[in-house]
C-alpha cells in the first residue's frame, strides 16, 4: 500500500524519513544485539514455537520430577560446561544453545564491575555506568551509547566469540566515522563497505537464512542498509540527529504534572520557566530618592519600588511576584553576550595549598631538571624565595578536535561525590594518572606541572590495559605534555 504522504510533491518517501542515529543505534542495533547476547532474542516463529518446545531440553525433568537443569553447549558443539549460577535473580538475562549467549553469571559480575566503575568514569564521557543486571530496562539513549561504545568492547573481550567479537567492533568504526562532526567521500565509501560487511555476517550468523530465524530479521537491521546514501546526500548523522528534541520532550514531559489538564499545565509551566530564564536580563536598578547627583540618577534609570509595591499588592498586603517581575521588565540585556575568548591555556580551579616536598617528588623534579627551568629565570634553589603550591582542579579548554575536559588531582578525589577521574594520555604515548597539579612561584615567574604515575600499558587489538607492573612517577608540564581524558574501568 503506498503511503498517503507520498502524493505530495515534497515528500520523497526514501529521502524525506532520514536514519536518525539515537533511534537507529541506541535505541535498536546496539540494544537489539545485547538481547542476542543475554539470551533473550526470540528468534522462533509462532508456527515452529510449539514442536521447538516439545523437543527442548528445558522439558526434561530429572528424577524428582522437576525440570532438569539447561545445558549449554560452546560454539563448537562441545560437550556440555557446567556454568555457576548468578548472585542475583533476574528475567532478564538467562542461558540459550546459542554460541554467542553470555551466561548469567557473567553479566551479573559485569553489573557488579560497572557499578564499582562508576566514580572511576570521566564525566567528559557522559553520565557515569549503571549496574546492567538491576537497569538494563532502564537505561537510556546516552547510557546505551556509552554502553555500546565505551564499556562492551571492555567487557566483552574474551566473552564472545571471537568473530561476533570482530564483528561488533568492525560495527563500531563504522558508526564512529557515520557520526563524526564532518566526512569525506572516502569515508562513506568506507562505511558502506563496513555496514555491508556487517549485514552480511549478521544474516549468517544469526538470522542462519533459516525460516524459524526470520524474526531475527527487524526493520532496523535493514535501515543500516541505508545509513551511507544519507551520507552522500545530506552529510554525517549529527546534522538530522534528535538529541535536541529528545532533551525538549523529556523537560516537557517532566512539566506536566496535571494528568487531567495536562496540554494546560504543560503551557503554564513552559511560560513560567521563560519567565524566570529573563530575570537576569531584567533593568533592575534602584537608587536612593535623596540622591543629590542628578545624572547619576537618570544614568541608572531608577525604579520607585515604594510605587512600584503598592501597586503589586493584593487585599491581604502580598505581592504577586510574576507582576513584579513582568513591571521590571522594561528593558534586556543586549543579545550579544561579552564572552572572555577560549584559550588552549587550562585553567586551575580551587584553593592552592602550600606543598610539602616528599622523597619520590624531590626525584621527579631532579629527573624533570627544574634547575635548568629555573635558571632560564634567574632563580636559584638555595634561595628562599621559592614556593610550591598544590591544585586540585586543571580545566582544559577545547583545542582543535577536542572538547574541553577537567581532571582533578586523585589526592582530592576522596571527598569528591561527582565521578570526574585523573587518568589521562600524556605525550609520547604515555599513559597515567595525576596525583596532584602543582606551581612554582618565585617573583614574578610561575610555572604549572602535573605529578603523575606513569604507567605501562599493553595493547590487545582495539583495547589498551593497564600493566601490573612498571609504575613509575614523573613530573610533567601541566600545558603541553597532558593531552586528553581516558576512562578507567575495574574489570573483575
Amino acid at each position: 500500500m503506498v503511503p498517503i504522504l507520498s502524493r505530495l510533491r515534497s515528500i520523497d518517501v526514501i529521502r524525506s524519513f532520514l536514519p536518525d542515529g539515537i533511534y537507529l543505534w541506541w535505541e535498536n542495533v546496539i540494544p537489539d544485539l545485547v538481547k542476542h547476547w543475554r539470551g533473550k532474542f526470540n528468534t522462533i516463529t509462532v508456527e515452529t514455537r510449539e514442536d521447538s518446545y516439545q523437543n527442548s531440553e528445558e522439558d526434561t525433568v530429572n528424577e524428582e520430577g522437576r525440570p532438569a537443569k539447561r545445558i549449554r553447549y560452546d560454539q563448537d558443539r562441545n560437550p556440555p560446561t557446567v556454568t555457576t549460577r548468578a548472585s542475583r535473580n533476574s528475567t532478564k538475562f538467562s542461558d540459550s544453545s546459542d554460541p554467542w549467549n553470555i551466561p548469567p553469571v557473567v553479566w551479573d559480575q559485569m553489573g557488579k564491575d560497572m557499578a564499582s566503575s562508576a566514580s572511576l568514569f570521566p564525566a567528559h564521557f557522559g553520565e557515569a555506568p549503571r549496574d546492567i543486571w538491576d537497569h538494563l530496562h532502564h537505561l537510556k539513549a546516552s547510557e546505551w551509547k556509552t554502553l555500546g561504545m565505551v564499556l562492551l568492547p571492555i567487557y566483552l573481550k574474551d566473552t564472545l566469540p571471537e568473530i561476533n567479537y570482530q564483528a561488533y567492533m568492525d560495527l563500531l568504526k563504522a558508526i564512529r566515522r557515520a557520526l563524526d562532526d564532518s566526512i569525506t567521500p572516502q569515508m562513506i565509501s568506507l562505511v558502506h563497505l563496513e555496514l555491508a560487511k556487517f549485514l552480511d555476517f549478521y544474516e549468517h550468523r544469526y538470522y542462519q537464512l533459516k525460516y524459524h530465524r526470520l524474526p531475527a530479521c527487524l526493520p532496523v537491521f535493514h535501515q543500516i542498509a541505508h545509513v551511507a546514501d544519507f551520507l552522500e546526500i545530506i552529510g554525517p548523522m549529527w546534522i538530522y540527529s534528535q538529541w535536541v528534541m529528545k532533551r525538549l520532550c523529556g523537560m516537557i514531559v517532566v512539566s506536566a504534572q496535571n494528568q487531567f489538564t495536562a496540554n494546560r499545565n504543560i503551557e503554564v509551566n513552559i511560560l513560567l520557566q521563560e519567565q524566570r530564564n529573563l530575570v537576569p536580563y531584567l533593568k533592575f536598578k534602584v537608587v536612593s530618592h535623596e540622591a543629590d547627583n542628578e545624572e547619576i540618577r537618570n544614568e541608572l534609570d531608577p525604579v520607585d519600588l515604594e510605587t512600584l509595591l503598592q501597586q503589586d499588592e493584593d487585599e491581604d498586603g502580598n505581592i504577586s511576584l510574576y507582576q513584579f517581575y513582568m513591571s521590571l521588565l522594561e528593558a534586556s540585556k543586549p543579545q550579544t553576550s561579552h564572552e572572555i575568548p577560549r584559550t588552549a591555556v587550562p585553567e586551575f580551579d580551587g584553593p592552592k595549598h602550600t606543598l610539602r616536598i616528599t622523597s619520590p617528588l624531590t626525584r621527579a623534579l631532579n629527573e624533570y631538571r627544574l634547575e635548568q627551568l629555573l635558571h632560564q629565570h634567574g632563580i636559584s634553589l638555595k634561595g628562599g624565595d621559592l614556593h610550591f603550591y598544590s591544585w586540585p582542579v586543571c580545566k582544559y579548554p577545547a583545542k582543535g578536535d577536542c572538547r574541553s575536559f577537567k581532571i582533578k588531582a586523585l589526592l582530592r578525589q576522596r571527598g569528591n561525590s561527582t565521578h570526574n577521574a585523573s587518568c589521562v594520555r600524556l605525550r609520547g604515548g604515555r599513559f597515567g594518572e595525576v596525583k596532584l597539579f602543582f606551581s612554582i612561584s618565585a617573583g614574578g615567574f610561575n610555572h604549572y606541572m602535573a605529578y603523575v604515575q606513569s604507567w605501562k600499558v599493553e595493547l590487545d587489538g582495539n583495547l589498551i590495559f593497564k600493566s601490573k607492573d612498571g609504575h613509575t612517577h614523573i613530573v610533567c608540564d601541566a600545558y603541553e605534555d597532558i593531552l586528553e581524558m581516558v576512562g578507567l574501568v575495574k574489570k573483575g
